[in-house]
């Protein structure tokens, strides 16, 4: 069982272990309703437009913080599954 440590949510939730690949997964699952009750309205995957700070980008990049994204290079097109963090 586990908690929800990032935004705080109510709840314990049950995390199983596939024997075969060691892949850890919610279990149950939720249907999209329930999924929708679990996430603030904040979530940022919500948002249409992020904001960024010009001078805090600016600074993560001097300080050698900025990570920037690792976007993947295909050399020609194909089939992508995206299982998510």
């Amino acid at each position: 069982m586990a908690n929800d440590r990032h935004y705080g949510i109510a709840g314990l939730y049950r995390l199983d272990r596939c024997l075969a690949c060691s892949l850890v997964f919610l279990n149950p699952m939720y249907s999209d309703a329930e999924l929708s009750g679990l996430y603030p309205s904040d979530y940022y995957a919500y948002q249409d437009q992020f904001r960024t700070n010009r001078w805090k980008q600016w600074l993560k990049r001097i300080l050698g913080y900025y990570v920037g994204t690792r976007d993947p290079h295909f050399e020609s097109p194909g089939n992508l599954l995206d299982l998510g963090c």
